[in-house]
């Protein structure tokens, strides 16, 4: 028997086993695919790591080696018009920028060369799971042969069929809108990051370390953009991004589907529903995958403190407090993700001009503006150790126990 069995090798996965291994636990990861390293899926994903997610990173000792690959952004600047702009930056006293953008692919294949160099994973790869259990002898099964661990941590995905297999309620819906993401270069280059409020959706501008932009354009499936070609798009993006950048070459672009999906309860005895397989959202604001690395964060918390006070990873309290700690700031956030794209569809002008009044007036309230410069920085309460950049410590309790047994 392993401690933690770890069902899926993406960003959380990868970044669970990291942490896991943190606290010297035996992590067994298995995945589908035949590498743990980007197989062009992110190639040109710009992915925005906020400020608490890279103090994960750096406690796990990530951060280091992604810096050469990533760009710190100071401010963020949301808009309907030039008139009305609200922008926000990093409290430089603690933190000297926002977040930092990565490309998916430098992040996947820097988590997966920690993963692999790490002597306390062992790594599963085209390991189809046939059958999972969770409760009081949490294993799986694949191949005729059975695994067994202390926690299951199902980190597959959205479409994740072992969430199924536990039974465990999600709820799907589709947003009928989709995503382009094109990859640009600028006249001149922008530092910062922008979001700006378009007709039936938004339009990012998100710098990268490589001087190359992004473009992430939302709007409805039905949007005739979705349809043109390279030349066609060029010159739409120009439009859509007029005042705010000048686009001088469109490189690639790429369409994804938005949709969402929502367990009620994201943690059973024994087994743990981590990032898009517990909760899935669009990457609206960049907030999805940072959640799910704020829960990673919780996740250790807890482990540390099973280890220290000897409670089983399946005990149903465990179970508990994690559903306690973490379903909470996912309703919120979903609230706050379905409030924007409520946004995004006002069509009558008068709605939109008063949006833009009051993004032009809360830019002169500072407490607004910290607050949600705070909130963009993934700072949420009670902040786990991760977060605040530590690996969770397991205090003398556990110590003593082994002190007394090596003297007898």
């Amino acid at each position: 028997m392993t401690d933690v069995i770890i069902i899926g090798g993406g960003f959380p996965g990868l970044v669970a086993a990291i942490a896991c291994s943190k606290l010297n636990l035996k992590v067994q990861l298995f995945d589908v695919k035949d590498s743990l390293k980007d197989s062009q899926l992110h190639a040109f994903k710009p992915i925005v790591l906020n400020a608490a997610s890279w103090q994960l990173l750096q406690a796990l000792n990530v951060a280091k080696s992604l810096e050469p690959k990533a760009h710190g952004l100071k401010t963020m600047h949301v808009l309907r018009d030039t008139w009305s702009t609200f922008s926000f930056d990093a409290d430089q006293r603690r933190h000297p920028h926002l977040g930092y953008v990565v490309m998916g692919s430098d992040l996947q294949n820097e988590l997966a060369r920690k993963v692999e160099q790490d002597q306390n994973i062992t790594c599963f790869l085209n390991a189809k799971i046939d059958s999972i259990e969770a409760g009081a002898q949490p294993k799986i099964h694949l191949a005729d042969k059975a695994y067994a661990a202390r926690l299951l941590i199902v980190a597959d995905g959205r479409q994740s069929e072992n969430r199924t297999k536990l039974g465990m309620a999600y709820t799907q819906s589709e947003w009928d809108k989709n995503a382009l993401v094109a990859s640009v270069e600028l006249e001149d280059s922008c530092e910062d990051a922008y979001l700006r409020f378009v007709s039936g959706g938004t339009a990012a501008c998100i710098p990268t370390a490589s001087g190359m932009h992004q473009i992430i354009l939302a709007k409805q499936k039905s949007d005739d953009i979705f349809k043109l070609d390279d030349e066609a798009l060029l010159v739409s993006l120009k439009e859509h991004m007029a005042d705010i950048c000048k686009i001088k070459k469109l490189h690639r672009h790429m369409v994804f589907p938005l949709g969402q999906g929502i367990a009620s309860k994201v943690a059973m005895p024994g087994a743990i529903l981590l990032g898009d397989a517990g909760f899935a959202i669009p990457p609206v604001g960049a907030q999805g995958l940072n959640l799910a690395f704020f829960d990673v964060g919780v996740l250790a918390d807890l482990l540390a403190h099973a280890i220290e006070n000897q409670v089983p990873f399946n005990d149903e309290k465990f179970s508990q407090r994690y559903n306690q700690t973490v379903v909470p700031h996912h309703d919120k956030l979903l609230k706050g993700v379905s409030t924007l794209m409520n946004l995004f569809d006002m069509n009558a002008i008068w709605l939109q001009s008063m949006h833009g009044l009051a993004l032009k007036l809360a830019n002169y309230v500072s407490p607004f503006k910290r607050y949600v410069a705070e909130f963009g920085m993934g700072f949420r309460y009670p902040m786990p150790a991760l977060i605040r950049g530590q690996v969770p410590k397991i205090y003398p309790k556990v110590m003593r126990h082994a002190e007394v047994d090596s003297d007898a």
